[in-house]
């Protein structure tokens, strides 16, 4: 440890004992000025209020304009709206600062760092606002001093000083929580590797080791969280109590694991205790008043009732050393108020590297799987509730809707608030965020689900606030859970993850005092119903493709049925004692019983309006009228036709029904199938979700394949056994897209096939986009943040055409400055559309659509702003400001300028268009071409031929540096300039003396 780092370990392990004399040290240890200075002309232009909130303000030391504030609280919590208040004030007269908050005893510090960001203001007489981002390091007896001392040591003034905007800045560094993150990750990934290979050596089983260790692991990091609630016997630091508890017994050594955790994870935890003698009596009434923590993640699985593996002491302790090193935080904050601290959130980090057995990153990324940053999260929340707000109240509501969703801090919030109930609004708010139903279909480790049920439940706790309903933050969370947030997702891993990182959200809300209330009453409502594992994309029962049947006009008493089956769900989820389905297994059978029931009504009403049909074509009909309509029947040819029309849909869709009731008859393991495990979704008059959100899978064509299959069962990944069962997986896939747009894929009766087929190099997120837009309601929103390949590679050209003719395209946003993904090698956009509609658009229609494509010049951090989008929505034409440039176009011209026109009656004379490129990120001076110089520019194919190039699989080796070039000695004859990047053009003449590289160009046979 160095010198400075071992001062400010000390200066922090005695602030709490000697504070006056250990800040002053710790400021000039850090090389600020001495001042320590009671600053109580600040107080002079505060309210009463505000001065109320504050016990004293001393100015400890500065830096040419920087300052440190000591504020201690006027009461024993640290509050954050107060720290908030203050800092605001403090602000005014001080802008560069940092602010050591503690409470009225000094018994816990908040060292508290504020970046600024400049906001977008409406009134342009006025001052740009600044938006802070709070970041707090906490201090107090029971939090570890890692990360603090760590992070404060790089607060130190540089030896030749530092003008106030640099120190500002390096304070802001010092405070960035993805260090932290990144920190404790790597710290993760070398213990978990190490006991991994400790499992391995026990079992000789790689995939057994791997899946164990992940699901010790995920036990034990949860039991760090919650112990921050001091549900175990009133102690933050338990597991550090409990481990030394066992090393001072003289119990059977290597057996910590096994009897001391296996206590407390199945029995403890699961209000079955059995008072073993051999633990200590304090242990005992520690453990019989242990949390009842229901929801399955302390129920024995497979891999403890299969396997038996002693985890020797030696491996527990490389563990538990890892984790007492770090502080843990059970909040996931939101993005501008964050505690630098591991919080639930690394869970998602650890899934995206660690879920497969080689627990490698290149692994995970090419499983598509890459963990979407808490930034990008928020946006896409807020903007999609936005978006369904709007669609369900009115346009015109828009902008308020933005102000309400984009208010972070409590000013913004009463503001909105205020304007809200000025428009007589919140009745109906109320109504639909009890009623809204969200999904993500790649949930992966739950990161939206989490995100959106932070939003939801500020939300409903600001119209409850409004309309004078009593409701515990807890119980809004545990209502949103039950009846608003579903996932899904291919891997089992994953959703144990999303249930763990949700459960943990509750903990944090959880009210229980009384040690026998979390005792007896279960904790944790049963999410498994909500959170489904399952292949989001084929829906197959045997062989037979079950995507949507779209299953309407239910009887009453079907409709009854479905009530009570909700109804039946929402008991399990709550774990009511008086619930109808004990098990899981019963809620399924159920689901099963109810969706068989609604294809016998089905397949029984259409055999009956076959029947009508048949005597209304032969005349044979008594009352001589039309099916579907009150006026007498037209005996006519057209009518006859119309009728023999109605007959063949009614006939294919009943030939439908009868296969899916075959499939299910006698079949008592069904997979995953969105009409039978979310029947209420599908089957109640919405029929569909309100908002499909995520971040689905990248998985380049050549390898997709069914993500349950594994390629060694099959002779390998270069075996012609894999490869058949790829292509039969990605049949499979368009089987289901094929049946869930008819119209857009154009399905022939007699020739029995589509005439349009989707593009074989499609990349596994367009199915996403594709099935994704298919889960929604007519007032649907759906918002993902994907690869952006499919704005101009040749394959985006079916996703392009589907939007422009099925879907409203909202907005397509990029980032010029911050990727999203730095840890995969993927540019991505963020897109927001509405619900597709059942028909093809007609071309004319398409002009009713007005996308917008937005080129962000700051991160994402700065865009969370209300003015900005209001900004974005209501360009007509192409506007630059210092955030973005939007580009405004009209859905017609997209269609147009993407069309062969040679082709222009066929299925195929839409070719695709670069949307990215023009749009996104071609510079202004594209535009200003375009616009002057209209008649005087020709396509670039008109006049040369452009081509794809060939796919080698090594262009390492065909293009060369003059350095390999000479390594090989490759003769000149067989090298031609090759310009690799157009980055590499540094005017509109190539000089071919200015390229980088050669490519190897051989026509001589072997």
């Amino acid at each position: 440890m160095s010198e400075l780092k071992h001062k400010v370990e000390t200066r922090l392990q005695n602030l709490i004992v000697n504070k006056d004399q250990e800040l002053v040290n710790l400021c000039t240890d850090l090389g600020y000025e001495y001042d320590n200075e009671i600053v109580d002309s600040l107080f002079s232009d505060w309210t009463e209020n505000q001065s109320s909130l504050v016990n004293q303000i001393t100015r400890l030391g500065y830096h040419g304009e920087f300052s440190i504030f000591w504020v201690r609280l006027s009461n024993d919590s640290l509050n954050k709206t107060h720290q908030r208040t203050v800092i605001n004030l403090i602000n005014r007269r001080f802008p560069y600062n940092l602010c050591i908050f503690s409470n009225l005893k000094d018994s816990v510090w908040d060292f508290v760092n504020i970046k600024a960001v400049k906001n977008k203001e409406s009134d342009e007489d006025k001052e740009p606002k600044k938006r802070q981002f709070i970041r707090r390091i906490r201090i107090d007896q029971q939090e570890r001093l890692r990360t603090a001392v760590e992070r404060i040591t790089h607060l130190k003034v540089p030896e030749d000083g530092a003008h106030h905007f640099e120190l500002q800045k390096q304070h802001d560094e010092a405070f960035d929580v993805e260090k932290v993150t990144d920190a404790f990750f790597d710290d993760f990934e070398k213990v978990f590797t190490g006991f991994k290979n400790h499992l391995f050596e026990l079992t000789e089983k790689d995939e057994l080791a791997h899946s164990y260790g992940l699901q010790f692991f995920n036990r034990l990091i949860f039991v760090y969280f919650i112990q921050k609630k001091r549900w175990l016997g009133d102690d933050p630091e338990f597991v550090k109590s409990y481990w030394e508890t066992y090393l001072k017994s003289e119990q059977q050594e290597n057996s910590f694991v096994d009897k001391w955790l296996g206590i407390l994870f199945f029995e403890a935890f699961n209000n079955k205790f059995s008072h073993p003698r051999w633990l200590p009596k304090k242990l005992q009434s520690t453990l019989q008043l242990a949390p009842y923590l229901n929801g399955g993640l302390f129920k024995k699985t497979d891999l403890d009732n299969h396997h038996s593996v002693q985890i020797h002491d030696s491996e527990f302790k490389n563990i538990f050393d890892f984790l007492q090193s770090y502080n843990f935080t059970i909040t996931e904050d939101s993005p501008i108020d964050q505690e630098v601290a591991v919080d639930p959130e690394m869970i998602g980090k650890i899934y995206e590297t660690m879920t497969f057995v080689e627990g490698d990153i290149e692994k995970a990324h090419s499983h598509g799987i890459v963990y979407t940053p808490r930034t990008e999260i928020t946006l896409m929340c807020r903007l999609a509730l936005v978006d369904r707000l709007t669609n369900e109240f009115g346009s015109e509501h828009k902008n308020l809707f933005y102000e309400l969703l984009f208010a972070f801090t409590e000013e913004d919030k009463v503001e909105a608030d205020q304007r809200i109930t000025d428009q007589n609004l919140w009745p109906g708010i109320g109504i639909f965020l009890d009623q809204i139903t969200i999904l993500d279909p790649a949930v992966g480790s739950g990161s939206f689900l989490v995100g959106m049920l932070n939003i939801l439940a500020d939300l409903k706790m600001r119209a409850n606030s409004q309309q004078g309903v009593q409701e515990t933050p807890f119980q809004v969370k545990k209502k949103i859970l039950g009846r608003s947030l579903y996932g899904v997702d291919i891997m089992e891993w994953a959703v144990h993850v999303c249930e763990l990182r949700l459960w943990l959200q509750l903990v944090v809300e959880t009210p229980f005092e009384s040690k026998s209330e979390i005792n007896f009453l279960p904790l944790l409502p049963n999410l498994d119903l909500n959170i489904r594992t399952g292949d989001s994309l084929v829906q197959m029962v045997g062989d037979v493709n079950f995507s949507h049947l779209h299953l309407t006009d239910l009887p009453q008493a079907t409709k009854g049925r479905l009530t009570t089956l909700k109804g039946e769900k929402r008991k399990y989820f709550y774990n009511d004692p008086k619930r109808k389905y004990k098990t899981r297994r019963q809620v399924d059978q159920a689901e099963l019983n109810i969706f068989r029931e609604i294809l016998v009504k089905q397949i029984h009403e259409h055999n009956q309006k076959l029947k009508r049909i048949e005597r209304i074509i032969e005349g044979t009909d008594v009352e001589q009228k039309g099916i579907f309509g009150d006026e007498p029947k037209q005996n006519s040819i057209n009518m006859k036709k119309g009728y023999a029309k109605e007959q063949r849909k009614l006939e294919e869709e009943l030939e439908q029904f009868n296969i899916a009731r075959q499939a299910l008859k006698d079949r008592g393991n069904i997979p995953f199938v969105w009409d039978i495990s979310f029947a209420e979704i599908f089957s109640e008059d919405k029929h569909g979700f309100d908002i499909v959100i995520g971040n689905p899978p990248y998985v380049r064509q050549e390898l997709i394949a069914n993500p349950k299959e594994n390629p060694e069962d099959f002779g390998g990944e270069t075996s012609p056994n894999w490869k058949t069962a790829k292509k039969v997986y990605k049949q499979k896939l368009m089987q289901s897209l094929n049946a869930e747009y008819p119209d857009f894929f154009h399905f022939d009766k007699k020739k029995q096939k589509y005439l349009r087929k989707l593009d074989a190099k499609n990349d596994l997120y367009v199915y996403f986009y594709l099935h994704g837009m298919s889960l929604l309601n007519t007032k649907g929103s759906f918002c993902f943040v994907t690869s952006n390949s499919w704005l101009d590679v040749g394959y985006g050209k079916d996703l392009q055409e589907f939007l422009l003719k099925k879907a409203p395209i909202k907005l397509i946003m990029d980032n010029q400055v911050k990727r999203s993904f730095k840890s995969a090698d993927v540019n991505t956009v963020i897109c927001l559309f509405g619900a597709p509609s059942t028909l093809v658009i007609a071309r004319s229609e398409a002009t009713k659509q007005s996308p917008k494509f937005v080129m962000f010049y700051v991160p994402f951090e700065e865009c969370l702003d209300p003015i900005l989008f209001e900004e974005i929505d209501e360009a007509n034409d192409r506007k630059t400001t210092p955030e973005f440039r939007v580009v405004p176009k009209d859905a017609n011209e997209l269609l147009t300028a993407g069309t062969d026109e040679s082709k222009k009656d066929s299925l195929v004379a839409y070719t695709g268009d670069k949307w990215g490129g023009k749009y996104l990120r071609a510079p202004d001076i594209y535009f200003t071409i375009l616009e002057k110089g209209k008649d005087k520019l020709v396509r670039l194919g008109d006049i040369a031929e452009v081509r794809r190039g060939f796919t080698t699989g090594a262009n390492e080796f065909f293009y060369l540096t003059q350095e390999k070039i000479d390594e090989w000695g490759i003769e000149a004859e067989f090298l031609k300039p090759v310009i690799k990047s157009p980055r590499e053009c540094k005017t509109i003449q190539i000089n071919p003396d200015d390229l980088k590289y050669k490519i190897f160009m051989c026509h001589k046979s072997k």
